[in-house]
């Protein structure tokens, strides 16, 4: 897809600067700025989400949820594991890769 976007000057002129101080093209640079950008903004809106899933959960231990805030908690509940399944893969992967190394150093040992 492409997309057209008109900078003010000051806005382009800085852009330029950091590109140039980077040593990429301007686009190569307004490319990642956009992608941390949404990335962010994807972060933003998962606070929001999870800080009202904190409080159905602490509502549930100190009062009771009604069947709609159930229903919502659980859905939250969905939403967090699937928002955090990456990050528990990048985890378990690490674990692996510390563990195979404790491994080789433990049979290197005993050699």
């Amino acid at each position: 897809m492409v997309v057209t976007i008109t900078l003010d000057d000051h806005l382009a002129a800085r852009l330029q600067a950091q590109a140039a101080a980077r040593h990429l093209p301007v686009e190569a640079l307004a490319l990642q700025l956009l992608a941390q950008a949404v990335d962010n903004e994807d972060d933003a809106v998962w606070q929001a989400v999870n800080q009202r899933r904190i409080a159905l959960i602490q509502k549930q231990y100190t009062d009771t949820l009604s069947p709609d805030e159930a229903s919502e908690l659980q859905h939250l509940q969905d939403m967090a594991d699937q928002y955090l399944a990456p990050l528990d893969k990048r985890m378990l992967d690490h674990v692996k890769h510390l563990h195979s190394q404790v491994k080789r150093i433990v049979d290197t040992s005993s050699c």
